[in-house]
């Protein structure tokens, strides 16, 4: 795979280190302050064959302050949209990564499945048409 920004893959970073969550399912008491967390083996085995940069990250759920000022919050699959929309009905700033690909499909969580290598090319191709729509509409 080659890097969104080929002339900048050395300084590229695919994505915020910082996960917000639908629900509270990955931060286990809202009261605590998350920490930073490694990032889950599998996980880390695939960043590092496809030469992505990570470090340590930190789950929090996410906050009607974050989607209030997001220019859009990107859901993986159709559970979290779901969620979503139950939760900030009155947002309208919220797509599925794959709907930047001409379609409705859900990123599966590779936790269940173990896919880990397909969910990172299906993830990758999703942030290279975000970032062309981001290129032809800014």
């Amino acid at each position: 795979l080659s890097h969104p920004f080929p002339d900048t893959a050395s300084n590229a970073v695919i994505a915020n280190p910082d996960k917000a969550a639908t629900t509270g399912q990955c931060v286990p008491n809202q009261n605590v302050v998350p920490k930073l967390n490694a990032i889950y083996p599998p996980i880390k085995r695939v960043l590092i064959k496809n030469n992505i940069p990570f470090s340590k990250h930190k789950a929090s759920k996410l906050t009607l302050d974050e989607v209030n000022n997001a220019d859009e919050v990107i859901l993986m699959d159709s559970y979290n949209e779901m969620r979503f929309k139950n939760e900030f009905p009155h947002a309208k700033n919220a797509k599925k990564l794959l709907f930047y690909s001409n379609s409705n499909a859900d990123v599966s969580d590779p936790w269940y499945s173990e896919r880990y290598d397909e969910c990172f090319e299906i993830i990758y191709y999703g942030i290279k048409n975000y970032i062309k729509y981001l290129l032809n509409t800014k």
